[in-house]
């Protein structure tokens, strides 16, 4: 939804209430352009057009959710607050894993530097980012990949190897 009054203009979206969204998404959410509001207007149009086909694809559902919550948790740091110091420390570890993806990350080493067990520190992860933390890692790295394979400048195993896979057949895999 739209409205426009004295140059402001506001955008709105309203969703179901369902166990599974509002686990995910906040009840408020700013945006910092248009851009970036249509851009998630855009993944929740394919996500409605996918539930209404035929034979819904899981796979396809569930690659679009990912994609508007990643979008959506981009949009969430200008609005919500961490609420502990370890809530702060793992968001900087989640941006920290964004700009270095192909770095050797381990839970253990990371539940050890922040000095929390490694359950806390997943259940952490997946308050922040909606995703656990070899997932998240996991999905750093082939947002990475994709990257490298776009710039035409390294080869399939040139790029295994920079993103910790032991050979082509393996990353192959993984990435599709």
């Amino acid at each position: 939804n739209f409205a426009q009054k004295n140059g402001v203009e506001v955008y709105w979206i309203h969703l179901k209430i369902s166990p599974f969204w509002n686990d995910v998404v906040p009840s408020q959410i700013s945006f910092s352009t248009k851009e970036e509001f249509s851009n998630v207007v855009k993944l929740f149009d394919a996500y409605i057009n996918e539930l209404r086909t035929e034979n819904p694809s899981k796979i396809v559902l569930k690659t679009i959710a990912d994609a508007v919550i990643l979008s959506l948790r981009k949009n969430l740091k200008t609005i919500i607050k961490p609420k502990s110091t370890k809530e702060k420390i793992v968001s900087d570890i989640v941006e920290q894993i964004a700009k270095k993806p192909f770095k050797n990350w381990r839970l253990s080493d990371v539940a050890k530097k922040i000095k929390c067990t490694e359950k806390e520190l997943n259940v952490l992860f997946i308050d922040i980012t909606a995703l656990s933390f070899s997932k998240y890692i996991a999905k750093c790295k082939m947002l990475g990949s994709l990257k490298l394979i776009k710039s035409n400048k390294y080869s399939c195993d040139e790029i295994a190897k920079k993103v910790g896979f032991a050979n082509r057949r393996s990353f192959s895999k993984a990435f599709k």
